[in-house]
């Protein structure tokens, strides 16, 4: 495995496995996992192949570890706060991100943030094994 395995998808089976037990015997838990657009948009090669792999282990784990502990991924698309970074790369991507994006602008940090807390509260109860895109439309495709 290369660092983007190490990094995207290794460390959310370690970090799995080291917590799974303790919630296991607390009764309950909340895992939540981070893939990205890159899951869905094949963009970015084996960064996006980490990030459908970290899908994919979400359901598995959600199958293995439920019902004390639900377990979900959010995927986030090109955050805003990035795009000073970004355009420093390629100054045109951040304005052709948002003219594709259906929401007319990129998801910001506070609200993958605030779906993160949501996903951990009680009104997420019956949600596992899932992966909620949070990019404005972002991955649909256009003609």
């Amino acid at each position: 495995m290369g660092p983007d395995h190490d990094v995207n998808l290794k460390a959310a089976y370690l970090m799995a496995q080291a917590a799974a037990p303790g919630m296991k015997a607390a009764g309950w838990g909340r895992m939540i996992n981070m893939a990205a657009g890159s899951a869905f948009i094949r963009n970015h090669g084996v960064y996006g192949l980490a990030k459908s792999a970290v899908i994919l282990l979400t359901e598995a784990l959600a199958l293995e570890l439920g019902p004390q502990i639900t377990v979900n991924a959010v995927a986030p698309g090109q955050i805003a706060e990035s795009g000073p970074d970004i355009s420093a790369i390629d100054p045109t991507f951040v304005d052709r991100a948002i003219r594709h994006t259906p929401a007319g602008r990129l998801v910001t940090r506070q609200e993958v943030a605030n779906l993160i807390a949501w996903l951990c509260s009680p009104a997420a109860d019956l949600i596992t094994g899932h992966t909620i895109p949070i990019d404005g439309g972002w991955r649909f495709n256009r003609f």
